[in-house]
């Protein structure tokens, strides 16, 4: 996960990556399941009223997926 974590780093804004890092610090995700390919999918909570997301994570490819509707890419939730 070193390379997919250190591209994101890289391609998300600042703001975005700051929201994120408090997402991931506030422990508001929650691993879902992880594949044989190596693809790792996570709930990500934002808060009481916020919609649940899912991301989707795949380091062989490089590749996320997330089911929010944001501009931003890669989003606060990858």
């Amino acid at each position: 996960m070193e390379s997919l974590f250190s591209l994101t780093r890289e391609l998300a804004s600042p703001q975005v990556w700051s929201v994120g890092v408090e997402l991931a610090r506030n422990g508001d995700f929650q691993e879902l399941d992880a594949s044989a390919s190596g693809e790792r999918r996570f709930r990500v909570i934002q808060g009481p009223r916020d919609a649940v997301q899912t991301v989707t994570l795949s380091e062989e490819l490089e590749l996320w997926q997330c089911d929010c509707s944001q501009d931003e890419d890669p989003c606060r939730h990858v």
